[in-house]
């Protein structure tokens, strides 16, 4: 089930990603909620990836990488091709930074009150 979730999320957020910026509503209601934004969207992804266990039972950081990390780093390149979208370095930092607290949050959350497989 995990898997269907990734896979549904990941296809959500390339979708939104590499929209065209017309697409979007102009909402500010603060400044940085787009680094927010960017941080929480990939902090879920990264939360559902690493509870994606295979046979032996350990995480799989390839699978993790190519679906996680990966998408987090092309979609931003990505969108320098995109109408009224640009390639944001701190956009990318704060992709991966959702990333990695998505990742630690999964392994002391599930450590400590359940397990989401």
């Amino acid at each position: 089930m995990r898997w269907v979730a990734g896979l549904i999320w990941l296809i959500l957020l390339g979708f939104a990603m590499l929209m065209p910026g017309e697409k979007f509503p102009e909402i500010h209601a603060f400044d940085f909620q787009d680094k927010l934004i960017h941080t929480v969207l990939f902090f879920i992804l990264s939360f559902i990836w690493a509870g994606v266990r295979l046979k032996e039972q350990k995480p799989n950081w390839l699978l993790f990488s190519l679906l996680v990390v990966l998408p987090s780093i092309l979609f931003e390149i990505g969108q320098y091709w995109i109408p009224n979208r640009s390639l944001d370095i701190w956009d990318l930092v704060f992709n991966q930074i959702g990333v990695w607290a998505g990742l630690l949050g999964y392994f002391k959350i599930s450590s400590k009150v359940f397990r989401l497989d």
